[in-house]
């Protein structure tokens, strides 16, 4: 259908006059003007300028005007050749009984329709060399061909006589042909069939002269692609299409299209593309592994709007507007299905938006093409860096799937929903599965209500190239600038229930958080679990999962929370609460503030004792309350050496005492092991605090360690119990 507006050469000054002359008597006579007729003549001459090999209509049919013409029997058909391929080439034929113009004329670009129809069928058949998807041949497959081999050749025959020779021969025969290729493969063939097309308030543009630079065997070909921007139509249709391919064993495919229809497309951009159904089967290898399955997949109404190729072309250097980087503004898909033996899965809904590409510069691969396409040997390291900067200019805004269901024989699941936002090669903005159950035979169930990562921000490309290069084990600054940053990750409402586990795993919320990161370091880190149970029995340690049976728990259930954070302005690093709650166990609780902690800590991590070292003491609390793990464990241990729990409670402060050396005659160390007795006695509660009037600096009890017995009373600390 496109073609290049034919050169003419230029007339001279007495043609010229002659030629108005003879157009001005002519004016009121259409016949003399060019007709539809005239322009569809030369389309098959620019096929052939292309490279057809075939290019014809069986018959041109004007129309009752002179700008409707009615092609038939129309055929073209390409051979291309396969560079490093002796004689393979891929043939392409593309065909159809008849083709409806109206409204054909010639434009400054290339070509003007009111509309074009195929009311037939309009056929492409691709046939690839079956040796592009040829492999060797196994061990046992050879070992069969070099026997037929040998029992026919001549040299066989010969030493048939010597059983010795012709086991020898026999190996030697075997051992080559293990190397032969295998058959040749059939060709695969791809015929697609379109039913039904109709396009109105049509524009296209003349085909150029193909590009012959040698220097440029691959980006030659990219300034055509600028012919899309003039390529315009108000609406286009087709009632089907079908492709099918077959040739190789366990390859054969199909996919149909109904109704597929483009609205208004112009400079680039399709305002929406609609398809009614889709319809797919290929043959896959079974799970087993043994042997082929047939997989159906089945999508309903699917529509695309804001489709816009121009960010495609500046990637390729072909752009002009810079500023657009969307590629698609919005994607609805219903009622997706995919089925196979024994199993079927279906998604009820699937939506995208915002799709595009960050940078519109053209990709530093292009010139890599030619020069690999010219055997030029670009430097591995360096086309793979610019591939995967090339993958990385993409971003998609949103991609959501929801109501989804499996069925198998084993397994049973229901997901409501999965969203995906903000991805790029940066990192994304939220992973999140919502209403996940299943249940696997034998196995148990689960039901999950929500698991999530949010703000995950990537590693650069470089940095993981240096720590997979590295030299033995990666340095600190290596593996700090290769760790992901996780903003938050998060499960809720999480169940298990497996026979083999003993019982049910719980998590009611699990919420960690990573927040004002410094050099990859966070400032803000947040821990929430709650209502995490699970049996006893999945304690694997004897010792302390007899601590438990001695209380009479048969599960465990912890609660626990951690909150760290630096403040800038103020200097303060302040781990604001790390406690943890054991049902029936006793809770723990510690907080402490550092001041003066400076931004040198996050910045040099290596240097993080000098950061520190300059830090000051402002408060910390230590509280442990209705310890019963405490005095179970304790019991335990006296009963295992045949002592009292109080005689052994008064033994464990003792000792407590003697460890603290000079701090234990000072009213503080006085203090704290009359607490410990209390407490191991009647663990109710012991509470540990350090409130200073003043921050002390970490310099200054460095410097009394040597002679501690005044450091209880600089930082005011106390001890009780009850």
């Amino acid at each position: 259908m496109f073609a290049r507006t034919p050169a003419r050469p230029a007339p001279g000054r007495g043609t010229l006059r002659i030629a108005l002359i003879a157009c001005v008597m002519s004016m009121p006579f259409a016949a003399h003007a060019e007709t539809a007729s005239d322009i569809v003549k030369e389309w098959n001459e620019q096929y052939k300028a292309w490279g057809a090999t075939v290019a014809r209509y069986g018959r041109i049919e004007p129309g009752l005007n002179e700008r409707d013409v009615t092609l038939h029997d129309g055929e073209v058909v390409f051979s291309i050749p396969m560079p490093g391929q002796d004689g393979d080439a891929i043939d392409v034929r593309v065909t159809y009984d008849a083709m409806n113009l109206t409204g054909l004329t010639r434009s400054a670009a290339g070509y003007t329709a009111d509309s074009i129809a195929i009311p037939g069928d309009l056929t492409m058949e691709i046939e690839l060399p079956g040796e592009l998807f040829n492999s060797t041949s196994s061990p046992a497959d050879a070992s069969s061909d070099a026997e037929t081999e040998t029992e026919d050749g001549e040299a066989a025959d010969d030493e048939a006589a010597d059983g010795a020779a012709d086991g020898e021969a026999g190996e030697e025969a075997t051992e080559e042909a293990t190397t032969e290729p295998a058959a040749d493969q059939p060709n695969v063939k791809m015929v697609i069939v379109q039913k039904g097309y109709e396009a109105t308030g049509l524009a296209w543009p003349a085909l150029p002269e193909l590009p012959n630079d040698p220097q440029k065997p691959v980006t030659q070909y990219f300034p055509l692609a600028k012919l899309l921007l003039d390529v315009k139509a108000d609406r286009m249709a087709a009632a089907s299409i079908e492709t099918r391919q077959t040739g190789i064993p366990g390859m054969e495919s199909s996919v149909r299209y109904e109704n597929y229809v483009i609205r208004n497309q112009a400079d680039g951009r399709i305002e929406e593309n609609s398809i009614d159904r889709m319809v797919q089967t290929e043959m896959l290898p079974n799970f087993t592994g043994d042997g082929f399955q047939t997989i159906e997949m089945s999508l309903g109404r699917t529509v695309t709007r804001g489709t816009d190729l121009m960010p495609l072309l500046s990637l390729l250097g072909q752009g002009t507007d810079p500023s657009r980087k969307t590629l698609m503004a919005e994607q609805d898909a219903v009622d997706l299905r995919v089925k196979g033996d024994g199993f079927e899965v279906s998604i009820a809904n699937l939506t995208a938006e915002d799709i595009g590409v960050n940078d519109t510069s053209p990709l530093k691969i292009l010139p890599m093409l030619d020069a690999a396409a010219l055997d030029q040997s670009p430097d591995e390291m360096e086309i793979g860096m610019a591939a995967m900067e090339a993958v990385g200019v993409f971003r998609f805004g949103k991609m959501e799937v929801s109501g989804v269901k499996v069925t198998a024989p084993e397994v049973n699941g229901e997901m409501t929903r999965t969203t995906l936002r903000e991805l790029s090669s940066k990192g994304f903005g939220e992973f999140s599965i919502d209403g996940l159950s299943g249940e696997a035979a034998g196995q148990g169930k689960l039901k999950l209500d929500r698991i999530a990562i949010a703000d995950l921000d990537f590693p650069s490309l470089m940095a993981l190239i240096e720590i997979g290069m590295a030299d033995g084990e990666p340095s600190f600054a290596q593996s700090l600038a290769a760790r992901p940053l996780i903003g938050l990750f998060e499960i809720v409402g999480f169940n298990l229930n497996a026979a083999a586990l003993g019982g049910e795993i719980n998590v009611d919320e699990y919420r960690q958080t990573e927040r004002g990161h410094i050099n990859r370091i966070p400032t803000d880190i947040g821990l929430l679990m709650r209502g995490i149970r699970f049996p006893v029995s999945l304690i694997e340690e004897p010792e302390a999962r007899s601590v438990f049976e001695a209380l009479n728990v048969t599960e465990v259930v912890i609660d626990q929370n951690l909150k760290v954070t630096w403040n800038e302005a103020t200097g303060d690093l302040a781990l604001e609460d790390l406690s943890v709650t054991l049902k029936d166990g006793g809770s723990f609780k510690m907080n402490f503030v550092l001041g003066s902690v400076s931004r040198a800590l996050f910045e040099t991590p290596e240097m993080a004792q000098l950061a520190i070292a300059g830090a000051t003491v402002k408060s910390a609390m230590v509280r442990s309350s209705d310890a019963r793990i405490v005095r179970a464990m304790l019991e335990k241990q006296a009963k295992d050496a045949n002592l009292s729990a109080d005689t052994l409670a008064m033994g464990l402060a003792d000792t407590a005492a003697n460890d603290m050396g000079p701090l234990a005659a000072t009213r503080f160390g006085k203090e704290l092991v009359e607490a410990l007795r209390v407490f191991l006695m009647d663990p109710k509660e012991i509470v540990i605090e350090i409130a200073p009037e003043k921050p002390v600096p970490v310099t200054q009890l460095i410097g009394m360690m040597a002679s501690p017995n005044a450091i209880p009373d600089l930082l005011n600390a106390k001890v009780r119990s009850k």
